[in-house]
């Protein structure tokens, strides 16, 4: 399947000042990530497997580790309730973190299909040179055929991992996975995806109303190919 490594297109969480967000959709608080470009629209698909999310949280002490764990799989729990489509947490997966794009890699270079790759990186390596911003995320490799989402990134500011309450972290955590699943920022503050933490404890209507609009359809399986038949062997 060909596909596009998306380098530079994620989105930030800043801590308090509002970004321009995308284009408002018409009838709703949600905006595609991707609003005026030729992959708005682009989503994630509903086949049965579950999306696996890995987190790279080597910079972090033992406890701001366990933090972050909890904190991410409380964040899926989140985006599991709807029952959109299914995040599942795998465990550490060793990345590289790319300052200039903003972008996690997988450290083995393998393409894994319906995978998120986030990361905890320290100063110097930021997400971004905004200290305001403490989390930056979105689409990693989309086919341009389907719009189909099949990678994710992540990669969150360790210094606020570390100091900011478990809940807090918890809704960094659940609006940068909206990004990934290719939602932009929301015009209403009772959406996980307003670009400013609220304190909410779940998602909002424009959440989950963007999220089902950006599904796409499982991709029928490619057919094996019929077995060669055996030439006919002529007669001594």
């Amino acid at each position: 399947m060909r596909a596009l490594r998306m380098a530079a297109i994620a989105a930030a969480l800043v801590l308090g000042t509002l970004l321009s967000g995308s284009a408002q959709a018409a009838d709703d608080s949600w905006t595609s990530l991707y609003a005026g470009t030729p992959y708005e629209g682009s989503g994630w698909s509903v086949c049965p497997l579950p999306i696996t999310v890995s987190v790279d949280a080597r910079t972090l002490k033992p406890d701001a580790r366990k933090k972050a764990k909890a904190a991410l799989v409380a964040a899926l729990q989140r985006w599991n309730r709807p029952k959109i489509v299914r995040f599942e947490y795998v465990g550490p997966i060793p990345v590289n973190f790319d300052p200039a794009t903003g972008v996690t890699t997988p450290t083995d270079g393998v393409a894994r299909d319906r995978h998120v790759y986030m990361a905890v990186v320290k100063a110097g390596k930021a997400p971004s040179r905004e200290t305001a911003v403490v989390g930056l995320a979105g689409p990693l490799r989309v086919d341009p055929a389907t719009q189909i989402i099949l990678e994710g990134s992540g990669a969150f500011r360790a210094q606020y991992v570390e100091q900011a309450s478990r809940k807090r972290v918890t809704e960094l955590f659940a609006h940068e996975l909206g990004h990934v699943f290719g939602l932009g920022h929301s015009s209403s503050e009772k959406d996980v995806m307003y670009p400013i933490l609220q304190g909410l404890g779940d998602l909002g209507s424009g959440d989950i109303a963007g999220a089902y609009a950006l599904l796409k359809p499982c991709p029928a399986p490619t057919p094996a190919p019929e077995p060669a038949q055996p030439e006919p062997v002529p007669a001594g």
